[in-house]
């Protein structure tokens, strides 16, 4: 299969880093995590900040058909209406939107469930509200583009499979570009309840309570964060700061263990062996692993370099030390973080590996994988 180039032109987020587009780029290069203490939830989350916040509170009381929308439509909401102005109107038609998200709608959902505990009875906004879909066609409304527009889930690695698809559908003719992207609201007590019952969440008190890529960590310290990210992706460069997706490969493992990633990492070995068919090892500078800061799956991730790389690894750079793992989005949230190292030609402050510098960021390799066993990987290069 011949593998074509694609153009991430434009990209846009909402984070516990913020949302302007200049503040984000320097908050990933610095040596702070947002992680803090959640006074709600009783433990390390990567919230949103209060301006970001605010940007959500005034979307949901802009128009009355919002009110019953979840944090994590508002979420895909505020950050792909940054890329509104990207899009020129005479290719609305053709532009296709698939917004992922591991959970969905969480809040309205586990709301909606304790009320029929609590009633017996469910509102007529339930069903419509919790629904997956919703997320892709509440941006398409909001923006008011008429193309095709999906949502899916598959778990962590959901949002570079967004990425996925919308190539799959310029390459076959049947959209111009499209916006991708992953939200995600997972800070509720049954998500958080949910993943210190598979005894995977942090209970550090330490100024980094994700230790992800911490080989001297002796137990799990995942920490979940909220966020979305939309991308404009097309096979066209029509932006001076397009990176171009230059490599991409998918695996999947068979289902052998509650998160299906095995101790060999082997999807991820596949799909990064996929990504970088055609591409010289040498010339990938910078890892940007999926680690979440758990034991299995940081070692499993650490063991598919070595296979992949052997002793030549590259820097290795994470995301969820610093803003937590937002599931569905956290694939994108890497995304993003590898255009801004092309763009500067700068690494990332990791706080836990000792590591030589590169010299230059030619290429840039970044994985996500989720439960089930499904690993994206992505090669991106200066368009």
């Amino acid at each position: 299969m011949e593998k074509k180039p694609f153009f991430v032109n434009h990209f846009s987020a909402i984070s516990p880093l913020g949302m302007d587009v200049d503040s984000l780029s320097d908050a990933w290069f610095d040596a702070n995590t947002s992680l803090k203490l959640d006074a709600d939830l009783g433990v390390f989350s990567g919230k949103l900040e209060s301006s970001c916040s605010e940007v959500i509170s005034e979307i949901r009381k802009s128009e009355k058909r919002y009110k019953h929308l979840d944090r994590s439509a508002l979420l895909a909401i505020a950050a792909s209406r940054q890329l509104r102005s990207f899009v020129d109107v005479r290719d609305i038609p053709d532009t296709g939107i698939n917004i992922a998200s591991s959970r969905g709608a969480t809040t309205v959902f586990e709301e909606s469930y304790k009320h029929f505990l609590r009633t017996g009875e469910s509102s007529a906004q339930t069903s419509p509200s919790t629904t997956l879909g919703n997320i892709s066609s509440w941006v398409a409304q909001d923006l008011g583009f008429s193309g095709i527009n999906f949502s899916h889930s598959v778990t962590c690695s959901s949002g570079l499979h967004a990425l996925l698809n919308g190539m799959a559908w310029i390459g076959s003719g049947m959209s111009k570009q499209f916006l991708v992207g992953a939200a995600e609201a997972p800070l509720t007590s049954f998500t958080v309840a949910q993943m210190q019952g598979m005894n995977v969440y942090s209970d550090e008190n330490s100024i980094f309570p994700c230790r992800a890529m911490d080989n001297s960590k002796q137990r799990n310290t995942m920490v979940l964060g909220e966020g979305a990210v939309s991308c404009l992706l097309s096979s066209e460069k029509t932006s001076d700061n397009a990176v171009c997706v230059s490599g991409y490969g998918f695996a999947a493992e068979r289902l052998e263990s509650p998160t299906s990633l095995s101790k060999s990492g082997f999807c991820l070995v596949e799909s990064m062996e996929m990504a970088l068919r055609g591409i010289e090892k040498e010339n990938i500078d910078v890892v940007i692993t999926h680690a979440p800061g758990t034991l299995r799956g940081d070692a499993s991730e650490l063991a598919a370099l070595e296979a992949v790389f052997g002793e030549n690894t590259p820097f290795l750079a994470n995301t969820k030390w610093k803003i937590g793992h937002t599931f569905g989005a956290s694939g994108l949230f890497n995304l993003i973080l590898g255009i801004e190292m092309l763009r500067r030609q700068q690494v990332p402050y990791q706080p836990f590996l000792n590591q030589e510098l590169p010299t230059q960021v030619r290429s840039v390799l970044l994985n996500a994988v989720g439960f089930g066993g499904n690993a994206v990987s992505l090669v991106l290069t200066l368009a």
